[in-house]
């Protein structure tokens, strides 16, 4: 399949995909977070995302 063949169905597969993310963010918010934590943080949200991750990376390195 050419590039050209695929442009239409990827224009119409768009807005059903942004639906389903939108419906995903609401129906999902901390799964959401952790894929796009800038699109809908709170100052809480990103203290605790920071604090988590840093913890992680802590383990990780001692770990190894």
């Amino acid at each position: 399949m050419n590039s050209a063949a695929g442009e239409p169905s990827t224009s119409l597969i768009s807005p059903l995909l942004i639906k389903n993310l939108t419906k995903n963010s609401v129906k999902n918010p901390i799964k959401n977070l952790t894929k796009n934590p800038i699109k809908n943080i709170t100052a809480y949200n990103l203290i605790n995302l920071i604090k988590s991750r840093t913890h992680c990376n802590e383990i990780i390195s001692n770990a190894a």
